[in-house]
């Protein structure tokens, strides 16, 4: 029986939470089943504000799918919440995949989708003494 299978049974079940949805949205994520993916881990956010993971997946999600502008919020968001729990990791990984978006959209001539929202870095002192100053905003303010 596949994962999907399992997970959707304990689901079922009324065992509803924020890790099973996760696991069921990276499941279905594996699966190449995006619009599964991004509704359990739309539904793992809404149980869980600070699971950084889940933006993170849920932007690439939404990439896969082309979805450009609520990728790129949902990193945003997803930058928020890892700065919040402290894991620079996820939110280094989720800007460049951001910085991804921009550029790959800018050299199709769509750039203009992108434009009108504010960069998702947030260049303080000590971002700089850490090392990641060598990233550039890559929005329009």
């Amino acid at each position: 029986m596949a994962t999907t299978d399992n997970l959707e049974k304990l689901l079922a079940t009324g065992k509803d939470s924020a890790l099973l949805r996760f696991g069921l949205g990276s499941a279905y994520f594996s699966k190449g089943e995006y619009n599964r993916a991004v509704a359990h881990l739309e539904c793992c956010i809404s149980l869980d504000a600070n699971y950084t993971a889940a933006f993170k997946l849920l932007g690439k999600a939404l990439y896969h799918q082309e979805q450009w502008v609520a990728a790129t919020a949902v990193f945003k968001q997803g930058c928020d919440s890892a700065k919040r729990n402290g894991d620079k990791q996820a939110e280094l990984e989720m800007q460049v995949f951001t910085k991804k978006i921009h550029h790959g959209k800018k050299a199709m001539g769509v750039s203009d989708l992108l434009s009108h929202q504010r960069s998702v870095f947030d260049f303080e002192g000590s971002r700089e003494k850490q090392g990641f100053g060598h990233f550039r905003p890559i929005f329009n303010k």
